[in-house]
């Protein structure tokens, strides 16, 4: 869990993320206060990254069987080293002209 801070039209505070195992909930706040009705719960989850990154990497040559083991090698991987991105722009500039 995060919490961005950001300063938008209706002077909302901050943005908490929530990215479970099961889905993501974005939370606005204000004045410290939760807005139950800016609340939005999306259906995507860490599990579902986890098995995005073991398909990539099997259609890639590694070898991961449907094993509790295998998904733990991917979450742990996925932990390590994925991450989003704040500047999605200049990430694809550099993905394509290096």
């Amino acid at each position: 869990m995060f919490l961005v801070r950001v300063k938008i039209i209706f002077n909302i505070d901050n943005v908490l993320v929530h990215g479970g195992d099961l889905t993501t909930t974005v939370c606005s706040v204000f004045d410290g206060i939760m807005l139950p009705l800016q609340t939005k719960r999306f259906e995507v989850s860490g599990r579902q990254m986890t098995d995005y990154l073991t398909r990539l990497m099997t259609e890639r040559g590694y070898n991961f069987m449907s094993s509790s083991r295998d998904f733990e090698f991917a979450k742990r991987i996925k932990e390590a080293l994925c991450y989003v991105s704040p500047y999605i722009e200049n990430d694809r500039f550099i993905k394509h002209h290096f």
